[in-house]
């Protein structure tokens, strides 16, 4: 039996994310992620520009994202930082798509002190995300799961016959180095760890 595992689940207002995704911005090549969206067991997940965050097209649901952040903080902080809810803020933010049959990111973590998930269509079909190895459900649709970054996660196959998106954040602290959220990485033995992209 797992220990249970640290997370928040809030449901988001309907948000139109349409026409954020048919807007040509989000393609933009961005750092580092051309090279994890073509390594090996990739699939065919795609990944947009990880600055989605800097679009006014964005805004709303950032603005979402930090509200609900702010909610879980008591939670899911370390003790020391409990206090700095107001200075939690979304640093970058992503789209992920994933075909039928396929497999999706694998396991990783990130040195922010919390990340989230939001999953438009809330499918568990869709693949479920996966927390220290515990399945954590998506469904309803509009439904975003917030925990802490330090946490290893990844998605398994895409099961459903439609094309699964979620839009990804991590979410840091105004005046703090991520690096002091380092030593609470939780990566598997033997799994890459993706801590250089916080």
């Amino acid at each position: 039996m797992h220990d249970p595992v640290a997370y928040s689940r809030h449901q988001l207002a309907p948000w139109d994310i349409e026409s954020a995704w048919s807007s040509a911005d989000p393609w933009m090549e961005h750092g580092d992620q051309q090279s994890w969206r073509a390594s090996p067991g990739r699939g065919s997940t795609v990944t947009t520009n990880t600055q989605l965050n800097l679009l006014p097209q964005w805004r709303a649901l950032v603005d979402q994202i930090e509200h609900h952040a702010r909610l879980a903080w008591p939670t899911l902080s370390p003790a020391e930082f409990r206090d700095r809810a107001e200075d939690l803020y979304v640093s970058d933010m992503w789209c992920n798509y994933t075909d039928p049959g396929q497999p999706s990111c694998p396991v990783h973590t990130h040195i922010n002190p919390l990340a989230a998930c939001y999953y438009p269509e809330g499918k568990d079909s869709m693949g479920p995300l996966i927390l220290a190895g515990q399945e954590v459900s998506i469904e309803p649709r509009d439904i975003l799961i917030i925990f802490p970054g330090t946490t290893s996660h990844w998605v398994g196959v895409n099961q459903s016959q439609e094309r699964r998106r979620v839009v990804a954040c991590n979410i840091s602290l105004q005046g703090v180095n991520n690096q002091v959220f380092a030593p609470l990485a939780q990566v598997m033995t033997g799994t890459p760890s993706f801590t250089a992209w916080a």
